[in-house]
């Protein structure tokens, strides 16, 4: 039986010839026209066609590497145990995200990140993720981008809320009715000597449960009104006087 032929890779370094050298001018084939060695090049890979072990280990590349770790077992139960260390790198990856939904309607992808895309710009908002839940998740630059997207907010897609809420460690990515609605709670003519944490939390408590105040509040950059942003029952009668 006769051997296959041998592919030779080396006729890859012709890739490196000046494109001009397809043609030979006077004194070498007399003006006419020669083989295109990339030309050739590029048809012998093309008809080379990849083997299935070739295909693997070209993706084990880019493949997360992984190792075999026994799982402990508490009772006679196989359990995944994990110390704090454990979760900083992906604590660290996903601090500076924001998740949430427009309340509502059911935006598609594309829709909502030529959105925000163009909003959160200057925020340093740099990827978006459709979660498996139907949630979306956004990624900041940093957390101070993210905080500041929150704080100019109310964030209104196609005349509905946006619902957001910066992502912690203690976050559930879950879709389900919505019972719970962070809000910017707008107060003018608030007088000043309520203008401190303790007063700001309990005038929050009345309305909802109050997460921070914006950072023109607590750095004393405008006194004019007041704005808490505030977690608030869904069913609540006065949700559209908290929007605006």
């Amino acid at each position: 039986m006769s051997e296959s032929p041998k592919v030779n890779f080396q006729s890859t370094q012709t890739l490196a010839l000046n494109p001009t050298s397809v043609f030979a001018g006077k004194g070498g084939n007399g003006g006419q026209e020669v083989e295109n060695p990339v030309i050739s090049t590029a048809q012998q890979q093309h008809d080379h066609k990849s083997t299935y072990p070739e295909v693997v280990e070209t993706k084990k590349i880019s493949r997360m590497r992984l190792m075999f770790i026994p799982p402990e077992e508490v009772n006679g139960i196989a359990v995944v145990k994990y110390q704090s260390t454990g979760v900083m790198p992906g604590i660290n990856r996903w601090k500076s995200a924001a998740y949430g939904d427009v309340m509502g309607i059911n935006p598609n992808f594309i829709t909502i990140e030529k959105f925000v895309c163009v909003k959160w710009r200057e925020f340093g908002y740099e990827k978006m993720f459709k979660l498996a839940s139907g949630l979306f998740l956004f990624q900041f630059g940093d957390d101070d981008g993210k905080d500041r997207m929150i704080e100019e907010g109310p964030w209104i897609f196609a005349q509905h809320p946006m619902i957001l809420n910066p992502w912690t460690p203690e976050s559930r990515l879950e879709m389900k009715g919505v019972e719970k609605i962070p809000v910017w709670l707008c107060i003018p003519y608030l007088s000043l000597k309520f203008w401190n944490e303790g007063m700001f939390s309990k005038i929050g408590s009345y309305v909802g449960t109050p997460l921070f105040a914006d950072g023109a509040i607590s750095y004393l950059a405008r006194v004019s009104y007041v704005r808490l942003y505030v977690e608030i029952t869904a069913e609540r009668s006065y949700l559209v006087m908290c929007l605006w």
